[in-house]
């Protein structure tokens, strides 16, 4: 493929461009238009068993995940659509999580998903939110 510069943030490193330009849409949310995305990266070396990469990018930031395919589908069915799960699975801080209202609007989705369905146990999305 032919990348057009144009396409790359200014200021990313060439590191970032490269990394960029392995990712593959995995998951994406076109009718809301906020720039978020879910992607893996295909990388030279990378086979069965082996799996790829899978990030969460919001805008310009890539956020790598720790989620295996089959485990990230599976959390697909268990956040039933909750905004910015993905951030569960990153190591992204807690701090940065409440800076910027992430980490409030996922407590208030995690609650309302137990509340609804009282027979899944959301223990261990609630405990990856808070142990960061």
């Amino acid at each position: 493929l032919d990348y057009d510069a144009k396409l790359w943030f200014k200021g990313q490193t060439p590191e970032e461009i490269a990394l960029w330009k392995t990712f593959r849409i995995l998951d994406t949310r076109p009718e809301i238009g906020d720039g978020k995305l879910t992607v893996f990266s295909i990388q030279n070396g990378i086979a069965p068993p082996h799996e790829p990469a899978i990030y969460y990018i919001n805008r310009a930031s890539a956020c790598k995940t720790n989620l295996t395919f089959n485990e990230y589908f599976e959390a697909v069915l268990d956040m039933l659509g909750i905004a910015d799960w993905q951030y569960l699975f990153t190591e992204v801080s807690l701090e940065d999580l409440k800076a910027d209202g992430i980490y409030q609007k996922l407590k208030k989705s995690l609650e309302a998903l137990q509340k609804a369905f009282p027979n899944k146990d959301y223990s261990r999305y609630f405990k990856l939110l808070e142990e960061r």
